[in-house]
């Protein structure tokens, strides 16, 4: 989905300078902390998951979202599809025409969920794979996971002969890994797929340092997990030059391609068309603002609307025009960024 798929060119210019408020239009729902994986790069298995969401409550908030602009929800976690009613979830927003996308490791990829999530209206689905072999196992912390994840894979395609459901396999690239570029483009003659995205892990050692030696747990946890994952200078160079080859000779489309080959910018528009919605029900303004000071309200006591427009999230907004040091290094917003960014300079030319 591209941001210009349901805005104008000046209406984007409006919302993100301000002049007009910020519409929603694109959310990500962490459904549940609760995961089958245990991955060397992330710590949400280890949180405790308590008062989630129950299915009405969901449905109702679906309903509020519909009513100031969402026009996409990616359901997330933790595994999103350790909860048994992800499917009628999403057969709900199909209801309320709103796009459903899912975030996966595969592991519960049966026949009988894939029928269900066609069933249901689900429009892409992102399948976390991180090498075409079994190094992914070791990565991920579950032996078979890489054959459990071609088979759903398979399943899904079978079921799916419309092709109705869009598969991206997200590949996090760090030490571990970054050699086995470019074997995807034979695992594309195992199994179908769309699309790949190649994330990197945090390419700067001093950043990991710092957050090694601060005083959030959260962030200190995560930096612990991720010193032996992180690429140095010269790994992060060869990775960027099997990136460009895989470019070359994939016949795929390579999702978020300059976030995996460029510089991040660090002035952050997204907060003015995305959010974070918590298991907990807490918002929170992106992915790496998930600490308690960085919970601008929580939607089972109030609205979505009253906290999207609330006082905490303007002057939130307000403080990232100074180049929040949160932002500085995140790729995930790169693309967005850079588009709204030249759209704002066009209009004042």
């Amino acid at each position: 989905m591209k941001i210009t798929d349901y805005l104008g060119e000046k209406e984007i210019v409006s919302i993100a300078t301000n002049k007009t408020i910020p519409k929603p239009i694109d959310i990500e729902w962490r459904l549940t902390w609760k995961c089958n994986a245990k991955c060397k790069m992330c710590s949400i298995w280890k949180f405790k998951s308590k008062n989630e969401f129950s299915t009405n409550l969901i449905k109702k908030k679906i309903r509020e979202l519909k009513k100031i602009g969402t026009r996409k929800i990616l359901f997330s976690g933790g595994e999103p599809l350790v909860r048994k009613d992800l499917p009628k979830i999403i057969a709900y927003c199909s209801k309320q025409g709103i796009i459903s996308e899912m975030n996966t490791n595969g592991l519960l990829l049966s026949s009988r969920m894939c029928r269900l999530l066609v069933t249901a209206g689900l429009k892409k689905v992102n399948v976390s794979l991180d090498a075409p072999n079994e190094i992914h196992d070791e990565i991920r912390n579950v032996k078979g996971l890489f054959k459990k994840v071609i088979l759903g894979l398979k399943n899904l395609r079978k079921i799916d002969k419309k092709k109705q459901i869009w598969i991206n396999i997200n590949t996090v690239i760090m030490k571990q890994n970054y050699n086995s570029i470019l074997k995807f483009l034979k695992l594309k003659e195992i199994v179908d797929f769309d699309s790949i995205n190649f994330i990197p892990v945090k390419i700067n050692t001093a950043w990991v340092k710092k957050l090694k030696k601060g005083n959030d747990s959260y962030w200190k946890e995560v930096a612990e997990n991720m010193s032996d994952c992180v690429l140095s200078k010269k790994e992060e160079k060869r990775a960027k030059e099997l990136i460009k080859k895989f470019k070359n000779k994939a016949n795929l489309i390579l999702v978020n391609e300059k976030e995996a080959l460029i510089k991040p910018l660090k002035r952050c528009f997204a907060i003015f068309f995305h959010t974070v919605i918590q298991p907990s029900g807490d918002v929170v303004p992106c992915c790496y603002f998930s600490k308690k000071e960085s919970v601008l309200g929580n939607i089972i006591n109030q609205d979505f609307k009253s906290v999207w427009l609330g006082e905490k999230y303007v002057k939130f907004r307000d403080s990232l025009k100074n180049n929040n040091p949160s932002c500085v290094k995140c790729f995930r917003y790169s693309n967005l960024n850079k588009f709204v960014e030249e759209l704002i300079l066009d209009a004042e030319t």
